[in-house]
């Protein structure tokens, strides 16, 4: 009986990470994330401006437009729109970016930018998202606090 393994060729894992958060943010668990980093409590309590790292395998057809168009669809489900789309060079890698904004019924507006890579792994991709949110009110300060600490991303460190 053959004995089957996780990872595998087959069904590889996530890579290993590093990111440098700000001093004062800490890690935190979130279901389904590689790791979810966000600052402390704030008094007001908003919403507090975070990062998360997911890692899932598509098939070979995902690229940057299907990314676009669940993002784009995502954010129009939540009375919101999809915002610039770009691409960035961290560790090494080229991610395809976008940016969000949607409303909460709890958090109130969000923003937020999305970061893909992606890698042929087998007869798939395997993807690499960076997701970044922050509350609406301090998105003109925030995002770019979030693509900072987004660029300090290492992959296979």
């Amino acid at each position: 009986m053959p004995l089957i393994t996780y990872p595998s060729p087959v069904v590889p894992g996530p890579p290993p990470l590093t990111i440098e958060a700000p001093d004062s943010w800490e890690q935190v668990w979130a279901p389904e994330t590689l790791f979810a980093i966000r600052e402390p409590e704030r008094s007001d309590g908003s919403l507090l401006t975070n990062i998360v790292a997911r890692h899932y395998h598509r098939g070979s057809e995902f690229g940057p437009e299907q990314a676009v168009e669940d993002l784009r669809a995502n954010a129009e489900s939540k009375g919101g729109e999809l915002g610039q789309t770009f691409e960035t060079e961290i560790d090494g890698r080229t991610f395809f970016g976008a940016s969000t904004s949607f409303v909460d019924d709890s958090a109130g507006t969000i923003a937020q930018v999305h970061l893909f890579a992606a890698q042929p792994q087998g007869s798939v991709l395997a993807v690499l998202q960076l997701t970044g949110s922050c509350a609406g009110s301090r998105a003109d300060t925030e995002v770019d606090l979030i693509r900072s600490v987004m660029k300090t991303l290492r992959i296979n460190p």
